[in-house]
């Protein structure tokens, strides 16, 4: 509801959100096995080049709520909560517990263009342990070792606030084009301010209340035909 032609978001929804005319360019990949099986354990690979900025390499582990905190308790647990950044996504619906390793690459211009050999030896060069060993010894590794690369996705991204508010807008290419608004906040926070701009979403015709992942829909994309 929300999106013009290509790229291009609404002149009326720019204007409640405050968003910059100028948006930045992002290509997106992610690495996983022909029957994505770092995805099934909840790993996600994700290289993402943005404008302007160094070439993104994340691995992260996502968890359901209801189970974080028996998590975090174990031996497991605790070793991936060392040098990680952890988050809490709070969507629609639900909310998801994950640490993310984050290593950042020096930007170069072949990286507009990644190919998977690259991808998985900076991949296999950089993965933290807790994913290396996780089911068993060297099982992260060959995951890596065995990857295909999905992708890239070509997205744009735009900037602007609402209230006290830092409002981003990530515009994915998945078949068509698919948006989706965010913040960060404090989680004492975060219901609260999430209400507000639900609210006004909503008055305005803009939400489609569906609690969908972005990975979720590019993997679905490869399940009949994964790339080689």
């Amino acid at each position: 509801a929300v999106m013009g032609e290509g790229f291009c978001l609404r002149p009326d929804f720019m204007r409640k959100f405050n968003l910059a005319n100028k948006s930045s360019k992002m290509k997106i990949w992610y690495l996983d096995t022909a029957d994505q099986s770092l995805d099934d354990e909840q790993w996600l690979v994700r290289y993402r080049y943005h404008e302007d900025f160094d070439l993104e390499l994340t691995y992260k582990k996502r968890f359901p709520a209801d189970q974080f905190q028996d998590v975090v308790t174990t031996s497991r647990g605790q070793k991936l909560m060392k040098k990680s950044q952890p988050e809490v996504d709070m969507s629609l619906d639900d909310e998801t517990y994950s640490f993310s390793y984050i290593q950042s690459l020096p930007m170069k211009d072949r990286y507009h263009e990644l190919d998977v050999d690259e991808a998985k030896k900076w991949a296999i060069k950089k993965c933290p342990a807790i994913l290396e060993n996780w089911l068993k010894h060297n099982w992260g590794f060959k995951r890596l070792r065995d990857s295909v690369l999905y992708g890239p996705i070509h997205a744009m991204e735009y900037k602007g606030h609402y209230d006290d508010l830092d409002i981003t807008i990530e515009i994915w290419r998945l078949g068509g084009y698919f948006p989706e608004l965010s913040f960060h906040c404090p989680t004492d926070k975060a219901e609260k301010k999430q209400a507000k701009v639900k609210a006004i979403l909503e008055h305005n015709g803009w939400l489609k209340p569906e609690s969908i992942l972005k990975t979720k829909l590019l993997f679905d994309s490869y399940r009949d035909q994964p790339p080689s």
